[in-house]
This record gives structure tokens, C-alpha cells and sequence, in this order.
């Protein structure tokens, strides 16, 4: 059930509320974040970030708050931004708990539009010439532990990345784990999934600036990439490998082939654990 306080804050005591059970589907299924293009963010640190980020806090929609701590969130919310906040037992704040330990406070927050949906509303593509650096894009490639996506997630906003590509077989960036272990990455970085790598290599070259054939590596704990081995029939001992580069021999700033005043995009491949 819902209530008021003499403050007019809504207050959830029934974990079989509507409030309870949205938020409950959300961690649980992709299906429900799919169609409601909503996840869960969960923890102090994690929603105070959000609340205090101009950028982020524009996909918070609501906050589910233990009475002590409501006045420290409250706080910062400003009054003119439609982000309503609302206080639960620790009953309901369990429920709505994808941790071991309920922190206290959830919020329901919009999943931030794809790469692409970025581009169209903006009208234009990445554009490499615009900067003074090349675009930077990561691929995942069958990334399946959620905190190694977040990992990866933070990873790219610290290094300014333009967008992440997520190929088959990647977990969902935003089911509850992800979300914790990205810390605020995955609203910080344009994300896009792809059903294929040929769909990623066109997207990359159509839209984001990236040559065709060119400026696209892959990470590799080999020192030698077999695929270009060659071997003499004549002699089995006579086999060349091409070496692989390690990251600092890499320009990752490429000028482009055709106008070397314009940056090329890199892409960058991650493959499974």
C-alpha cells in the first residue's frame, strides 16, 4: 500500500504494491526491461552519482528511499526536474534489493537511447574531423560476466570512448549486476547491441568514420597471430608468424588514408573471458 506523509511524500509499506512488484520485474527479467526501456540502480553511491550528474539524472524517474536516509537524497533533487522520490520500509527495500544486503535506497532510471538513436536525434554521425582525437569505439565480443562488462564499461569513459558495440552472446549491460559493476559507466557511454560482426564492421565504417579494412584490432593474449602463419611443404621447419602489436606500438590518433587532416576511427575487439 501507498500513503502521504504530513509532507506529501508517498510512502510504499506493502511489498505486493505496484511500485514493488515493477521494480522486482525489472531486476529480474530482461523481457520487462526491454519493453519498459528501464533498469534498476541500486546503492548510495550509485544513485547519488546519478542524482548529482546533470547528464545522468535525466534518466532517473523515481527513487525509493529508506526513511533515513530520505532527507540526504532528497536534498538534491532539484525542484523544477520530474524525479519523484518516495519512502519504503526496509521490508520494501529488501524486496527491491538485488544484493545480499539491501543498501537502502533503488532507483527506477530510462535506459539512454542506442548509439544510433543518439546519431539520428542529433542528425549527424560521428564525425572524426570534428575532434582533435580520433573516435575511439570498443567491441565486446561474448562478454558474459557482468562485471567484466562493467569493468570494460568504465574503462571506456575513462578513456573518452565514443561508443561500445555488443555482440552476440554479451550479457545484458543493463540487468542489476552490470549496472553496479559499470557504476554509472553504462549512462556515460553510447551503447549499441549488433547481431553480427559484419553488422558492427558496416555500422563502424557507415556511421562512425572508421576506414574500410583499416584501424580495426583485436585484443590477443598471443604474441603471434597464427592465422598468418606460412608454411613451406618442402620444410616443415619453415614457418613465419606475423607478431602481434602490443598497445603502445599502436597510433590509436590515425590520420585518414584519403585526407591525413582528418582522423580515422579506431575499434578496438574484446572477445570472451
Amino acid at each position: 500500500n501507498s500513503a502521504s506523509s504530513g509532507g506529501g511524500v508517498a510512502e510504499i509499506s506493502s511489498v505486493g504494491s505496484a511500485t514493488v512488484k515493477h521494480i522486482k520485474a525489472l531486476l529480474q527479467k530482461k523481457k520487462a526491461r526491454t519493453e519498459f526501456k528501464e533498469t534498476i540502480l541500486e546503492g548510495p553511491l550509485l544513485v547519488m552519482d546519478a542524482l548529482k550528474d546533470v547528464k545522468k539524472r535525466r534518466y532517473i524517474k523515481h527513487v525509493l528511499v529508506t526513511r533515513d536516509l530520505y532527507p540526504e537524497f532528497a536534498s538534491v533533487i532539484p525542484d523544477n526536474e520530474n524525479i519523484r522520490i518516495s519512502i519504503g520500509t526496509d521490508q520494501v527495500l529488501a524486496a527491491c534489493s538485488d544484493t545480499v544486503t539491501p543498501q537502502g535506497v533503488v532507483a527506477v532510471a530510462s535506459i539512454p537511447p542506442s548509439l544510433l538513436e543518439q546519431q539520428q536525434q542529433q542528425g549527424q554521425d560521428t564525425d572524426a574531423k570534428k575532434s582533435s582525437v580520433a573516435p575511439f569505439f570498443l567491441v565486446l565480443d561474448g562478454v558474459q560476466d557482468p562485471g567484466n562488462v562493467g569493468t570494460l564499461l568504465r574503462s571506456s569513459v575513462a578513456v573518452g570512448a565514443a561508443g561500445a558495440f555488443l555482440l552476440p552472446n554479451c550479457c545484458d549491460v543493463w540487468n542489476p549486476k552490470a549496472v553496479r559493476s559499470a557504476m554509472g559507466a553504462s549512462f556515460g557511454v553510447p551503447l549499441q547491441r549488433v547481431d553480427s560482426f559484419g553488422e558492427c564492421l558496416a555500422f563502424l565504417t557507415r556511421h562512425c568514420g572508421l576506414e574500410s579494412g583499416r584501424n580495426f584490432f583485436a585484443a590477443t593474449m598471443d604474441t603471434c597471430t597464427t592465422d598468418h602463419i606460412m608454411v613451406d611443404d618442402d620444410d616443415d621447419d619453415d614457418k613465419s608468424a606475423m607478431a602481434s602489436k602490443a598497445h603502445f606500438e599502436v597510433n590509436w590518433n590515425p590520420p585518414k588514408a584519403t585526407n591525413k587532416d582528418e582522423y580515422s576511427a579506431v575499434a578496438l575487439c574484446i572477445g570472451r573471458e
